[in-house]
């Protein structure tokens, strides 16, 4: 994800979507359903790409696993393209199937999702 965001979306390409992700991979962000298939995973990384800027604070905060699934609590420092900071508390919860994420859940605490504009940079498919 950091590499997406620091080329604004551009490295996001089939071969890099089909190695860590199953076809049928989804992904909901505080309850809303972002993407579902590859086609709409691509599309919503190509956009967040040019709409956020940021990254995932290393190391993580924690990381756990229970069966096929990842849990991951970590930080994120996003900019909008204004450059208005948005830190943000991230819990992600990855179900995997076969060593490729299935479904990715994530409760994202911070203030850009409390915009307008987050509809159409995260949830619009």
């Amino acid at each position: 994800i950091n590499t997406v965001w620091a080329d604004n979306g551009k490295s996001i390409s089939r071969k890099v979507t089909e190695k860590y992700f199953e076809p049928n991979t989804t992904l909901i962000i505080n309850g809303k359903q972002v993407y579902a298939g590859y086609d709409q995973l691509e599309d919503h990384f190509s956009r967040v790409g040019k709409n956020i800027h940021g990254k995932i604070i290393f190391p993580l905060l924690e990381i756990m696993r229970a069966g096929n699934k990842l849990i991951v609590h970590l930080n994120e420092d996003l900019y909008d393209n204004q450059g208005i900071y948005y830190p943000a508390h991230v819990m992600a919860i990855f179900t995997l199937h076969e060593g490729k994420i299935q479904r990715w859940e994530e409760v994202a605490d911070s203030p850009y999702f409390c915009q307008a504009e987050s509809e159409s940079a995260v949830y619009t498919k």
